[in-house]
């Protein structure tokens, strides 16, 4: 063989092992981040060809996915939007999954999650149509409800937990929105919705329980504070503490009164079991400085005791693909 003919031939198999590592570092390196990027529409096209799961409350669905005749192939729908709108979040062809389950919970939805992958597998041999996971949650509807109707047209948010286990019975956060407007199929509307909702100065789609400007978490932070001092048998419930109707903050010149400019005792003085009844700010700004509690503020799964670090801790109990 002559020496053109021969670097032709090395030329040629070095093209093709270069096309090769390409393919390679594409298909295989760079798949989940690319299959990641929000812009990725075979990506979200690939998700509307499958039912996406449903997510439930007391069995019945706050979000699901409805068939249609279009290209997308199905429309995700939500029954009681505004309730729900902050725990479900929204779906949407134009802007992905964003907030709530819908966002913290994509893949098991989708049918993506590394702990479907069997069921991935047995549904490719028996020939099923692939589905993403139904997730039922642990909102009480009536709790969740109650709190609407108690913020009313007040912006603010609600938050009640089983302490028990620390599962979420009710997530509310006022103003609400209508998650159908981002969810739809006509894309200039849907765009349209997303404008007026970003443009909105009370910002409706920022979940107030959880996120945005956080609200400081007040008198119901004593219960925290009270059982930190009590776990570690420094105190008891008939322990006396300081409780005078007002108190020099540290760094501050500012002194804090309490609410009705009155010692909540003789010689300004009170048990812990007065102070956590009434409530008393001198008492609980006594209790947040004094208590020892680092330890209080790591979240636990009920479950399995491991630190947790969920978008949604103790939200859902359940998920399967049916």
């Amino acid at each position: 063989m002559n020496a053109p003919i021969r670097r032709l031939g090395v030329l040629i198999a070095a093209l093709f092992v270069g096309l090769l590592v390409a393919t390679t570092s594409i298909q295989v390196v760079q798949a989940p981040s690319l299959r990641a990027l929000s812009f990725n529409r075979r990506t979200l096209l690939d998700n509307y060809s499958r039912d996406r799961g449903a997510i439930l409350i007391a069995g019945k669905p706050v979000a699901r996915s409805v068939k249609t005749d279009d290209d997308l192939g199905y429309l995700r729908t939500y029954p009681q939007a505004a309730l729900y709108s902050h725990v479900t979040g929204y779906y949407s062809f134009t802007y992905g999954a964003g907030g709530g389950i819908e966002g913290s919970s994509d893949a098991l939805l989708a049918g993506t999650a590394d702990e479907l992958f069997y069921q991935r597998i047995s549904d490719l041999l028996t020939g099923t149509a692939s589905r993403g996971a139904t997730l039922e949650l642990t909102i009480n509807p009536k709790a969740q409800q109650a709190a609407s109707d108690a913020l009313g047209n007040q912006r603010g948010a609600v938050v009640a937990l089983d302490p028990r286990t620390g599962a979420i019975l009710a997530m509310v956060s006022h103003p609400q929105y209508d998650p159908n407007q981002l969810s739809g199929h006509d894309l200039d509307a849907v765009e349209a919705a997303m404008k007026r909702l970003t443009a909105d100065k009370t910002t409706p789609l920022v979940n107030r329980a959880i996120g945005g400007n956080l609200y400081p978490p007040g008198s119901v932070f004593k219960i925290v504070t009270a059982a930190a001092a009590l776990s570690t048998g420094a105190v008891t419930e008939q322990t006396m503490i300081p409780a005078p109707a007002s108190m020099d903050l540290p760094e501050s010149s500012a002194p804090l009164p309490n609410y009705d400019l009155r010692a909540c005792g003789p010689n300004n003085e009170t048990t812990l079991r007065h102070a956590l009844v009434s409530g008393s700010r001198c008492q609980r700004t006594r209790r947040q400085r004094c208590s020892s509690i680092p330890r209080c503020f790591t979240c636990r799964s009920s479950t399995s005791g491991r630190t947790t670090t969920a978008a949604f801790p103790g939200f859902w109990v359940v998920h399967h693909a049916t």
